[in-house]
């Protein structure tokens, strides 16, 4: 048997590699429910032409289409998963989130009044009127 390159054709030509090896397990899947309904059908495994013949199908539309189906299963996967987690998350961001910001706000006034205060001390001992230079800006 020949090498197949449909691997290469699905995941490394692939700029998604996750999408792509979705699309490869997707032809996989048709392949061995295409070889389980030929063995039923004629009583034999396919021979390694027949292989090749059902390879061979696989053009660049099917190709697209396989692809295609890859990228809406990962979308309804990601769709589902932002679902199930919703609820979670927007209960983790409404737990408590009230008061952690009012008192992370009040403390963060409390500090930044204090460093004015520590830096006004400092320039008043170091000789420089503030409030003069203050009431000059101002009239």
């Amino acid at each position: 048997m020949t090498y197949n390159t449909m691997y290469e054709n699905l995941v490394d030509n692939d700029e998604n590699t996750i999408q792509g090896f979705v699309a490869y397990c997707l032809y996989k899947h048709g392949k061995r429910e295409w070889i389980r309904q030929f063995e039923t059908q004629n009583q034999r495994p396919p021979s390694s032409d027949e292989l090749k013949t059902y390879v061979s199908t696989y053009t660049s539309q099917p190709i697209a289409a396989v692809q295609t189906q890859a990228a809406g299963i990962l979308a309804a996967f990601a769709d589902s998963a932002i679902n199930d987690a919703k609820a979670g998350i927007v209960e983790d961001a409404l737990k408590g989130s009230n008061w952690n910001a009012i008192w992370t706000g009040v403390v963060s006034a409390f500090v930044y009044t204090v460093l004015l205060l520590v830096v006004l001390f400092i320039l008043k001992h170091a000789g420089v009127d503030v409030i003069g230079i203050a009431n000059s800006v101002g009239s």
